[in-house]
């Protein structure tokens, strides 16, 4: 048979879901990331056994999907917005510092990754994010030898936002790194977007 509940949680954290026939003895169900506020558990219990009891704990050990540049999130489109967070999230062996200034280097890293639709000026920014950012915007293949196309702190804006200008070409992956501000955390704001676009194509 068949049980199912929800349980609140925190959007964007891990969480790890156990068991116990005895409140002595917790065995692990499943590892989630928290897609909203809400997590439902979904367990099955022979008639036989004994009361089940169940316990959802924050797991600090357990990353974002992103977090390895190996696992970067494919985003299409311009302008485009996403979500996500780097709560948990760890610095990889050999990745550069996200940041223009030459101090406040986090190791709370997550990745994207972007084919610019377009010739001409992109901006990226972490506008929306609650937390002080860092961004790094990147061309290459692997995390230990990766180009540096454009990397903020402080949005020059103004407030803890980061914020990049680039010109980007058309059908260029372009790696996007978001880290914290001293390693600091939170839900993340990830936005790109053109104030012009050039070389777009034309009809017959």
């Amino acid at each position: 048979q068949f049980f199912n509940f929800p349980i609140n949680v925190i959007k964007g954290r891990g969480y790890v879901v156990q068991y116990s026939d005895n409140l002595r003895d917790w065995q692990n169900i499943e590892f989630v990331i928290a897609s909203s506020g809400r997590v439902v558990i979904s367990d099955f219990m022979e008639q036989a056994q004994p009361q089940r009891f169940y316990r959802i704990l924050e797991s600090a050990g357990f990353p974002p999907e992103n977090d390895n540049f190996s696992n970067r999130i494919v985003l299409t489109g311009l302008p485009t917005t996403t979500g996500g967070a780097n709560a948990n999230a760890t610095r990889e062996s050999g990745e550069p510092d996200h940041t223009d200034e030459s101090f406040g280097q986090g190791n709370r890293s997550v990745w994207w990754s972007w084919t610019s639709p377009i010739n001409g000026n992109v901006t990226i920014s972490t506008s929306g994010s609650p937390f002080d950012t860092l961004l790094g915007v990147y061309t290459g293949n692997t995390v230990s030898s990766l180009a540096v196309i454009a990397q903020n702190e402080q949005d020059p804006q103004g407030g803890n936002d980061s914020r990049v200008s680039l010109t980007t070409t058309a059908g260029t992956i372009y790696q996007i790194a978001v880290d914290g501000y001293f390693s600091s955390t939170g839900n993340i704001t990830l936005n790109i977007s053109s104030p012009w676009w050039t070389g777009l194509p034309t009809g017959d």
